[in-house]
């Protein structure tokens, strides 16, 4: 669990710089810790020929409301189209409810996928829980995600993080690319 919150932590520092679209709110909620600058529509960020892109539709869902939540992945180079090997997907979310101070890492399993990218043409990833628990969490984190269902959450307050992690398709010697950015949203009972 300390591994996990080191690895949010390092992606929390990744997404201090990119792009932002902001809602226009009168007023977050009172009882909010999170600023009307925390609550954007969407964010971006670039790492060397890639963006990632991360949209919400809302800054402020009612409970029970479906969450809509997608990251886009993009190739911006010079090529016409490259090949990138990943696990399950290369654009994976975790999810922090910072109220109750829960933070929920994705889950994604491990084989090695090709995907072809054409230049400025994104491929859509949209958010869908995939954490879990084990008997070793806090009774409070279980109840927790056994509350989550059908991307419709709990009052509350969010952070969804959509992080990219894949390297240039057989190119051995090139590091892998990680990076991430984050968008937050209040859900509430009004």
């Amino acid at each position: 669990m300390k591994k996990l919150v080191m690895i949010v932590i390092f992606i929390l520092l990744l997404t201090a710089c990119g792009e932002t679209r902001q809602q226009n709110i009168a007023n977050p909620d009172a009882s909010s810790g999170l600023t009307k600058e925390d609550l954007v529509l969407e964010r971006k960020v670039i790492e060397v020929d890639y963006e990632l892109a991360l949209y919400t539709n809302k800054s402020q869902y009612a409970v029970n409301e479906p969450i809509d939540v997608y990251a886009e992945l993009t190739y911006i180079g010079e090529l016409e189209e490259v090949e990138i090997g990943h696990s399950m997907y290369p654009v994976g979310f975790s999810i922090m409810e910072h109220t109750r101070d829960l933070d929920m890492g994705g889950a994604m399993e491990q084989p090695y996928i090709v995907t072809l990218l054409k230049r400025n043409e994104p491929i859509q990833y949209k958010y869908s829980f995939s954490g879990g628990y084990s008997s070793d969490d806090d009774a409070d984190y279980i109840a927790f995600v056994k509350d989550l269902r059908d991307e419709q959450l709990p009052q509350g307050e969010y952070t969804i993080t959509a992080y990219a992690d894949f390297k240039a398709h057989e190119q051995e010697s090139s590091p892998p690319y990680r990076f991430s950015t984050s968008i937050s949203f209040i859900v509430s009972s009004d």
